[in-house]
């Protein structure tokens, strides 16, 4: 996923493009099977999430990135770290 290779690096705003870009498409694909796209649909949605806990003022964004995450992950751990950031706002 080059949106966490961008946070990786800290290009955040290419990472937030990028991010923003792949959770676009994700959802689309997601309406058509959730069960094949949920969990890369959620990992996106957490990527997107973590650029904005860098940004001010976007407390709101992530929680929402966070709760679409743990809504549509089935994979329990994904669940978790959506929980976790929800948490921590």
């Amino acid at each position: 996923n080059f949106a966490t290779f961008c946070l990786l690096n800290r290009q955040n705003g290419r990472a937030g493009r990028m991010g923003d870009e792949a959770v676009n498409i994700l959802r689309k694909h997601f309406k058509i099977n959730p069960e094949l796209y949920g969990n890369d649909l959620a990992k996106t949605l957490l990527v997107l999430a973590y650029v904005f806990t860098e940004q001010t003022g976007r407390d709101a964004d992530v929680r929402i990135c966070a709760e679409e995450a743990e809504r549509s992950a089935t994979d329990e751990d994904i669940k978790r770290k959506a929980r976790k950031l929800i948490e921590k706002i």
